[in-house]
């Protein structure tokens, strides 16, 4: 018979299953249950006001949404913190899940905002990126009375269908001085 490595568990549940829940998992051979005993602590954690449904569905849907949110950072956490059982029972006795939530929520907000600028920046800058070709300014392509000035973008194949349009309206185009077409 293998003899595999110990592990501890803390089993946390109502005080009046415990009992009925330990003997399950012994006879299921999940545990080998050695030495039973009630932490002091937990009792001091159970609730001393009754929550009603929908208020407990509600911070439990919190509370998944901050597991999944707390979770994906976990990558970039520097490792476990060690809390003694009286750290841990201040902690559960002092959190205020909604204030909490709240923060959390606003910070993912915030990042998500700055990645949507980030991804338009990045647009942005690929869409401005052929005017690098352009030789003159661009604060000299302003409209005037008589003209009108703007930077367009067309595909390449409509390019001479272009060329052409603009022969029936004028043939005269090609004379000016500086007509700007780039091509990609």
């Amino acid at each position: 018979m293998a003899i595999g490595r110990m592990k501890k568990i803390t089993l946390i549940g109502p005080e009046n299953e415990g009992k009925r829940v330990a003997r399950f998992l012994q006879e299921e051979a999940l545990l080998e249950i050695t030495h039973f005993r009630e932490e002091s602590t937990l009792k001091e954690l159970s609730p001393k006001e009754i929550v009603s449904d929908e208020k407990l569905e509600e911070r439990t849907k919190r509370l998944h949404w901050l597991k999944e949110i707390l979770f994906s950072l976990e990558k970039k956490s520097p490792g476990k913190i060690r809390l003694s059982a009286a750290e841990l029972l201040s902690i559960v006795k002092n959190f205020d899940l909604d204030s909490f939530y709240e923060k959390v929520r606003a910070l993912n907000e915030g990042i998500k905002k700055r990645e949507s600028l980030k991804r338009r920046l990045r647009e942005l800058q690929k869409e401005l990126l052929p005017l690098e070709k352009v030789s003159l300014p661009l604060y000299q392509l302003l409209s005037t009375a008589f003209t009108k000035i703007g930077i367009y973008k067309i595909p390449s194949v409509q390019f001479n269908g272009l060329l052409r349009e603009m022969e029936k309206v004028s043939p005269y185009y090609r004379d000016f001085e500086a007509p700007i077409f780039l091509t990609f």
